[in-house]
């Protein structure tokens, strides 16, 4: 199914975000965050209720996760401040995570649930947040480099507390990994790395290497001046990468002309890895979508994948009148079960 999006939508999700054991399905256009019911032609969820965001803030990542085990997805939205904020700072409590009253610039977290008939704040931090599995992960902000520090738990104890960090291989940051087990190994390391190969890692020893990169990150930023003269000047929010049935689900974008980056996208597909002991064995999941892949979300067996075509295919005349992006963005549903 393919549904043509009023609004430029940047990011999704997938949540049980009001308890009542069906999943919503969350969009972001990068300011806002509006709730859907995940089938048909997308019909607003929970009355049209919405999370507006600040004129000055860009959304980078949302997440849904039930940390508080109350039956209820809280939404996780990690965004950009572009400048210094002047309103009263939220803080959560006076636990270590409130290294947290939220400085100007930067990035900013925020933890919303629904209580009643609204979205109430629950917490507001100056640290990147991710789900991986069942867990909420942490890692703090630097101009200088974009991710600094180790990645940390943040474990639900009356409020948001920071847990303990754990150890990645070097150069691996927030989102840039996923686990998977070996039966002989144990648990080994998926990530990206900064130039888009995928790599496999048994604590800090590398046992494979992508051949190919995956076609470039859609969110990337420079450092700091003072940076520039150590390593790389730019750092990236990389792809959302998804464990579905033993394998690794990773976005890859096929560029207009091979070897050019930075003018668009032809197709993007959604690839599937799998260890073998020996290697990954990579297979194409989802071919042919068209454009650029912005985000997808997976919920039992269905895959939602968010586009924006390339360009010069499906441009809106009425965006442009609005001063709106003019290509907008496509929502394809996919099936995973093969008839």
């Amino acid at each position: 199914m393919e549904i043509d999006l009023p609004l430029g939508v940047k990011f999704l999700a997938v949540g049980d975000v009001d308890g009542n054991g069906k999943e919503e399905l969350l969009v972001s256009t990068g300011k806002d965050v509006k709730v859907y019911v995940p089938a048909g032609e997308l019909q607003p969820a929970l009355g049209g209720i919405d999370i507006k965001g600040s004129g000055l803030e860009d959304h980078l990542w949302i997440d849904t996760i039930d940390l508080n085990k109350n039956g209820k997805g809280e939404i996780i939205i990690t965004s950009m401040s572009r400048k210094p904020q002047s309103e009263n700072i939220y803080r959560n409590g006076s636990d270590a995570l409130t290294l947290s009253s939220v400085t100007s610039g930067g990035i900013i977290s925020c933890i919303y649930e629904l209580q009643g008939t609204e979205f109430v704040l629950l917490y507001k931090g100056n640290v990147f947040l991710r789900k991986v599995g069942e867990q909420l992960l942490a890692q703090a902000y630097s101009e200088d480099s974009g991710f600094t520090g180790p990645v940390f738990n943040v474990i639900w104890k009356e409020g948001y507390t920071k847990g303990d960090s754990f150890s990645l291989p070097k150069g691996v940051n927030l989102y840039d990994f996923v686990y998977v087990d070996d039966p002989q190994m144990g648990r080994l390391i998926f990530a990206y790395d900064d130039d888009g190969f995928l790599n496999l890692y048994d604590k800090d020893m590398r046992l494979w290497r992508s051949k190919t990169n995956t076609g470039g990150f859609l969110s990337t930023f420079k450092k700091s001046s003072a940076a520039l003269s150590v390593g790389r000047g730019e750092w990236s929010m990389k792809d959302r990468l998804f464990l579905k049935n033993n394998g690794v689900l990773v976005p890859k974008r096929i560029p207009l002309v091979e070897m050019v980056k930075g003018i668009g996208y032809k197709k993007s597909q959604i690839v599937n890895f799998q260890w073998n002991g020996l290697s990954m064995e990579e297979g194409i999941l989802i071919d042919n979508i068209k454009g650029s892949l912005l985000d997808y979300a997976v919920t039992g067996d269905k895959i939602f994948v968010l586009a924006s075509p390339a360009f010069g295919l499906g441009i809106k005349l009425e965006n442009i009148l609005k001063g709106e992006n003019p290509l907008g963005s496509k929502l394809y549903i996919y099936s995973l079960i093969r008839g």
